[in-house]
């Protein structure tokens, strides 16, 4: 079973996580009672059919989700608090043991996925304005107001380099998965990328004509996407550092930008109330969603690239889920009192928690039945 979860950000100064299941699942012969506590803590009480021991050693449970008939749909499943400040990014690491958010009040807060508590604080005298989680999950890259780019120890908890160059805000950081080297976008409407190791300038990238907002890097190393408040989405070749296309299909600033899974395509968001895809072969867009009453701040994509989950701003504050096959809105959430800064998504596939069985199934006892759901509760 794979669950998918998204992760959203707000200025409203709470992270939330949100699941959406995707098959129902029976569980025989577990002999780890921690192992079912652990998948059960993502299930609302509906779900839940039963838990019960069969024998000394083993336990059997099932569940159902609520969605029947597959449908994409997301449920809310826990808040994270502790920012005093809005919060500008929340991130999952790839690693998919952590989250990572960047906040107003001057912290960046490393939260562990399956407690849903506070693991880790870094501190500066600066407001952060976006962040990023090397895929070991030893570092940590932060951009912020002052215009530098701070690279972060999470075993010491502190700044173990500073890149400077910049010469306006860090709107935008990303790690590359080869961990060799970081890429940022600024206000001072350059993309610039830093050798991760020894925090060397490797490059500038001009182009746009107003603030870098967003940068992305594809999976294989090979290229960046950037988007702007030039209207514009922009794609780099990272070894030539040249510019190879540029969309304009945007009629206002372009907020996010996502790279598919395979590399074929971009989703970006905009303050002309849109969510679209750039297909980066041909160079032309082939969708566009439309649905947000306002700025369009972020946007996720699933793997298969079948969904898109995006966050308005302040004048919408919603968050809504997008099937890319069928080209319609899928469902609107209303869970944060304000602007919807940063979605992030990933999916989480159960640990198979029948890898060792018996050569012999036990067989339970004749007066043996499933427990009464377990009481759960969320924030």
């Amino acid at each position: 079973m794979e669950s998918i979860l998204v992760v959203s950000a707000s200025q409203d100064k709470t992270i939330k996580l949100w699941r959406c299941p995707k098959k129902v699942c029976n569980f025989e012969n577990v002999g780890n009672l921690r192992s079912l506590v652990e998948v059960f803590k993502f299930l609302s009480q509906k779900e839940v059919i039963g838990l019960g021991r069969v024998s000394k050693k083993y336990y059997e449970a099932s569940f159902h989700c609520e969605l029947g008939n597959r449908t994409f749909k997301l449920r809310k499943v826990q808040s994270l608090k502790g920012h005093t400040g809005g919060v500008v990014m929340a991130v999952f690491s790839k690693s998919k043991k952590f989250i990572v958010s960047a906040s107003e009040d001057k912290t960046i807060r490393v939260w562990n996925l399956a407690t849903g508590l506070q693991a880790h604080l870094l501190e500066a005298e600066c407001k952060f304005l976006c962040v990023s989680i090397s895929g070991d999950d030893e570092l940590v890259v932060s951009g912020d107001d002052e215009g530098l780019i701070r690279v972060w120890s999470l075993d010491s908890q502190k700044v173990i380099s500073v890149l400077e160059g910049h010469t306006g805000w860090v709107l935008s950081v990303a790690i590359s998965s080869s961990k060799e080297f970081i890429v940022s976008g600024s206000a001072d409407r350059t993309v610039r990328v830093w050798n991760l190791n020894s925090g060397e300038h490797i490059k500038k990238l001009e182009g746009h004509m107003d603030y870098t907002y967003c940068v992305a890097i594809s999976s294989n190393d090979k290229f960046i996407v950037s988007g702007g408040f030039d209207n514009t989405v922009r794609v780099w070749d990272l070894s030539s550092g040249e510019q190879t296309k540029v969309f304009y299909n945007h009629s206002f600033f372009v907020y996010s930008v996502v790279i598919s899974s395979k590399d074929d395509f971009v989703v970006s968001s905009s303050a002309d109330k849109t969510v679209r895809i750039l297909d980066l072969s041909s160079g032309q867009e082939t969708q566009v969603f439309q649905g947000h009453n306002g700025v369009v701040l972020s946007a996720a994509l699933s793997n298969d690239g079948k969904y898109i989950v995006s966050g308005g701003d302040r004048g919408d504050c919603s968050i809504r889920v997008w099937d890319t096959q069928k080209n319609q809105q899928l469902q609107v959430l209303q869970a944060h009192t304000s602007s919807v800064h940063s979605i992030d998504l990933i999916e989480l596939p159960l640990k198979d928690l029948n890898k060792a069985k018996p050569k012999k199934r036990p067989t339970a006892p004749k007066n043996a039945k499933l427990t009464k759901k377990p009481k759960l509760s969320y924030d």
